[in-house]
């Protein structure tokens, strides 16, 4: 058996990445940018989609990571294995083109290809474990104790196929009960996550005691932490790059480096320096999910605060030079038009497909503006509980309508017209932003908490570590001090989206918690110091 190890008695084919798998990762990866750039997550429907899509993308991915750290060697059939999950993560991706979890305007077909994808993988997998299986039975009397662990995890994988095959069955009638049959889906894969796990913790031997499987979820989760990194660049496009470099803009840029950056720094530099017992290294390994989803999170959340704090300091600017034209100058007619449409302008909607659908609505309120006479005159100006710092409330409309194209230009889930104003939908959509945002900030701190106890040996050193683990809980508090503050006062929440602050409140949150790590790690390097004086002194007593 070419992938078993001898001295430490289970599988391990080699201590690195091999390049197929890293082309592996690539499909996992372009499935999220892709995902990502059709579902921004301004809405509840797209927040729980997200989560939905990501939990099946990792799962699969986590199975075949499985599988490939223990078995896998360079041949034939592997590399004829690995295209049929190349396959499969296409499918995804068309799935997730249109993955609406519950919504109605999701067509049947595609909660069809879904299952269909899931059971081309599972049967896959389990055909993979099927023929290790049969290897190792044929092999000497070593391996015979692996042959029933490997049928089992065969089972597993067939049972698991063979729910999907009827559950494709049943997405392919009227749909009764959508509900049932998606939550069928991830218990399924619930089912399988714990199943694997368990096998691997009881029977020892096919552990991932000796496998590369933590470089594999690290150079994940650098892979994810690379889409922040394509993200911030799209942003830094989004925000300047219409109307050229300013100072607040570079600011916001910077912190989201800074967040990309801090979150590498405390995820790599606590990985754990020794070898995990078993139990120990698949609850870390699990805790991979909750991470590389929070981590997704940030990463996409800072671009999306990035681009509040934009729409707010546009519909500033916006509402600034209405004031000039409207309460201090008191234009009327065509000259107020002129003015008015000069302002969109500076914008450059433009030069965006789905604002340009929205810029006539805007353009029509300019020209009913333009045709009331008097509408800024001094008489209408003068009572500031009358509209914005004294503009009339005639200019409501325009700018509902002028922010919605703003909206629009960001390719976000904003409607043009309707019953409910653009402004509203856009308070909800940023109360859903700080919502998650402040989450991910939550759940990645208590992850990276978690995996920092691990590298330590668990509880029995983590004395030794006081500055970092009081940095963590400090900072653990204050994330939900905020996000508990912002749900409630939603005055709060309006006015900490619409300043600049976000950011750089996270940034200086995780910097803390580097601080504490590295207080923490001189701590140490100097009480061994100490200890290692004090040891010599010993010696040199007893030479003496």
């Amino acid at each position: 058996m070419e992938t078993w190890d001898e001295h430490v008695e289970s599988f391990s084919p080699r201590h690195e990445a091999s390049t197929l798998e890293l082309f592996f990762d690539l499909f996992f990866v372009a499935n999220l940018a892709t995902f990502t750039q059709y579902h921004a997550i301004t809405n509840h429907h797209n927040f729980w989609s997200y989560i939905g899509f990501f939990g099946v993308l990792w799962m699969t991915w986590f199975h075949v990571v499985c599988f490939d750290t223990r078995f896998s060697v360079d041949s034939v059939w592997e590399r004829a294995c690995k295209v049929v999950h190349f396959c499969t993560f296409v499918g995804f991706a068309l799935v997730g083109y249109k993955f609406n979890l519950l919504q109605k305007s999701t067509p049947n077909w595609i909660y069809c290809l879904l299952c269909w994808t899931l059971f081309l993988s599972r049967i896959w997998l389990a055909l993979q474990y099927l023929v290790t299986a049969l290897f190792c039975s044929s092999r000497n009397n070593r391996y015979l104790g692996l042959t029933l662990p490997l049928v089992v995890n065969t089972f597993v994988f067939l049972l698991a196929a063979a729910v999907y095959g009827g559950l494709y069955a049943g997405f392919s009638k009227p749909r009764s009960n959508l509900a049932g049959f998606i939550a069928a889906i991830y218990v399924v894969i619930g089912f399988e996550f714990v199943s694997t796990l368990s096998i691997s913790c009881i029977w020892r031997k096919l552990s991932f005691r000796a496998t590369h499987i933590a470089e594999r979820l690290g150079l994940l989760g650098l892979i994810i932490i690379g889409e922040g990194v394509i993200g911030t660049t799209k942003t830094i496009i989004r925000i300047m790059g219409k109307n050229g470099v300013y100072v607040e803009g570079v600011s916001l840029i910077f912190c989201i480096i800074l967040i990309l950056v801090f979150m590498w720094i405390l995820y790599f530099d606590n990985l754990p320096k020794y070898r995990f017992g078993t139990v120990a290294q698949q609850f870390w390994m699990a805790l991979h999910l909750p991470l590389h989803l929070a981590i997704l999170g940030v990463v996409e959340g800072s671009q999306h605060i990035a681009l509040a704090r934009y729409i707010y300091y546009s519909a500033e600017k916006l509402a600034l030079s209405t004031w000039y034209a409207c309460v201090q100058a008191h234009l009327d007619g065509p000259a107020l038009s002129n003015n008015l449409t000069k302002a969109i302008t500076y914008f450059k909607l433009y030069e965006s497909a789905q604002a340009n659908l929205s810029l006539p609505l805007v353009f029509d309120q300019i020209h009913l503006l333009g045709n009331q006479s008097g509408i800024c005159a001094t008489g209408n100006t003068t009572n500031l509980n009358n509209g914005m710092a004294g503009i009339p409330v005639g200019f409501t409309k325009f700018f509902q309508r002028a922010i919605g194209a703003m909206f629009q230009a960001f390719e976000l889930d904003i409607p043009t017209e309707g019953e409910v104003y653009a402004l509203r939908i856009a308070a909800r959509s940023w109360k859903v932003v700080y919502t998650y945002y402040w989450s991910a900030i939550l759940l990645l701190l208590l992850c990276l908490t978690i995996s920092a106890l691990l590298a330590d040996k668990g509880l029995r050193v983590t004395w030794l570590r006081v500055e970092a683990m009081a940095a963590r809980a400090v900072m653990i508090m204050f994330s939900i001090t905020v996000l508990a503050v912002g749900l409630r006062h939603e005055s709060f929440l309006n006015k900490y989206v619409g300043s600049a602050w976000i950011l750089p409140t996270v940034a200086l949150q995780l910097w803390v918690v580097c601080l504490g790590d590295r207080l923490s790690k001189w701590r140490g390097k100097e009480k061994e110091r100490e200890r290692g004086i004090a040891l010599s002194f010993q010696v040199l007593e007893v030479w003496n």
